[in-house]
């Protein structure tokens, strides 16, 4: 159980913090070779997609990552996990906000779709694309059903 605590913090710290366990901040380095579906297995097997097309230390990239880092226009419709920026308390209504880059503000619940964490075709996931250079597409309604590749990030050059 404790393993399993520890796998999951680590993998939390890779995909929804865009760095790697030493700390070291990610940018993107392309797209999988292989396209999947939502129920592609969890994040984690989302993360491996992107281990064999770029080795160990890549993973899923998150919104953030693949805006800040993403140079040229790639393949359409890559899919990204969520990361929420920002996000806060409102003290009058009690409502969570957060702001998702090519997203904007929203509550949590509408710009968190992986979905059902990767696991599930029935829901909606996050697709990023990279139409220019500085230009970019970001969709939290993605039939799940539907295959990409994933966004792909690393610590490494």
């Amino acid at each position: 159980m404790r393993k399993t605590a520890l796998l999951a913090a680590v993998v939390c710290l890779i995909s929804c913090y865009g760095m790697n366990a030493f700390g070291q901040t990610s940018h993107y380095v392309g797209a999988s070779s292989t396209i999947t579906n939502g129920a592609a297995g969890g994040t984690a097997r989302m993360n491996t997609l992107c281990v064999n097309t770029f080795g160990a230390a890549a993973h899923m990239c998150n919104v953030d990552e693949f805006i800040e880092t993403s140079p040229l226009a790639g393949k359409a419709g890559l899919w990204a996990q969520p990361k929420f920026n920002n996000c806060y308390v409102d003290s009058t209504t009690f409502a969570a906000t957060c702001y998702e880059n090519g997203l904007g503000w929203d509550t949590p619940s509408n710009i968190s779709a992986s979905c059902d964490e990767w696991q599930s075709t029935g829901v909606y996931g996050t697709i990023v694309t990279n139409l220019s250079g500085s230009t970019f597409n970001v969709s939290d309604t993605e039939p799940c059903s539907k295959s990409h590749y994933v966004a792909c990030c690393s610590p490494e050059n």
